[in-house]
């Protein structure tokens, strides 16, 4: 009895392997992906921190110039403090030597009231004494008279001389509370001289803390910025280094693509043969 023959087979031509073995694993570019998602991030951010950078520049160059225009107004009402002063010290000496003026002219007003009173009290006591040697003066009455006449016009000079120094010295008072008012108002403008220095040292003190305050937190943003710069350089090391490791990678896929293609091109040049099975001894 025959044995069976075993059924023919040939060598098929193998299936080469397609074009995705040589590319990059989805877990690689999913990561680079992120990468690049992050630079664009921190691009952004850097955009930003460099305006924000620019915009502190220019507040700090308006503050400094708002701190000169400060100082000048300062030394400008500090100028005119000093004026002022000068000015009240001239009011002052005025007062005084019009003072001493119209000392002056009360002590002479009081000389001259003291001599009319004693010619006053003279010629009173000479009037009783006419009158009690009337009956035996007759016959100079008329001398009498005549120098009484005298007298009296001497005092309505007097008089007269005393109105006027009256009405010069009330001049002298009004002089006085003009120049009293002067002297007041000239007080109120340097308290208020005072109150304007005292608030512009004080707008001075705050905007000078305010410049330190901003120089620290730009300091500390520098500062900040620096170590992300740093991190940032970091990072792209690691990614260049990713991307050469990646290089390699492909190099090697590639070299083992080529070293398959010709084991493939080997299987093609090969004969299809029949095999023959062995019939048993």
């Amino acid at each position: 009895m025959r044995e069976k023959k075993p059924s023919k087979y040939t060598i098929r031509e193998k299936t080469p392997l397609e074009d995705q073995d040589a590319r990059p694993s989805k877990k690689l570019l999913k990561k680079l992906k992120k990468e690049r998602k992050k630079l664009k991030k921190e691009r952004k951010k850097w955009e930003k921190v460099i305006k924000r950078i620019q915009k502190y520049n220019t507040t700090i160059e308006d503050l400094e110039d708002k701190r000169k225009s400060i100082e000048k107004d300062i030394r400008d009402l500090l100028k005119e403090k000093k004026k002022a002063k000068e000015r009240i010290k001239e009011v002052e000496d005025d007062i005084r030597n019009q003072k001493r003026k119209i000392e002056d002219e009360k002590q002479k007003l009081k000389k001259a009231k003291d001599n009319l009173r004693r010619k006053d009290n003279q010629i009173n006591d000479e009037i009783d004494d006419l009158k009690r040697k009337k009956k035996e003066l007759l016959d100079i009455r008329d001398d009498i008279e005549d120098e009484k006449r005298d007298l009296e016009k001497k005092k309505r000079k007097e008089e007269e001389n005393l109105r006027k120094l009256k009405d010069h010295i009330s001049k002298l008072e009004n002089k006085k509370n003009y120049l009293q008012r002067d002297v007041d108002d000239l007080e109120n403008k340097k308290e208020r001289l005072k109150n304007d220095v005292g608030g512009l040292e004080r707008k001075r003190d705050k905007i000078a803390s305010d410049i330190q305050e901003k120089r620290q937190k730009l300091s500390n943003d520098v500062d900040r910025m620096k170590s992300e710069k740093q991190r940032i350089e970091d990072e792209k090391s690691t990614i260049k280094r990713e991307r050469e490791k990646l290089e390699k990678d492909r190099e090697r896929l590639n070299e083992k693509k080529e070293e398959l293609e010709k084991k493939i091109e080997k299987f093609k040049n090969i004969p299809k043969t029949r095999i023959k099975s062995k019939r048993p001894g």
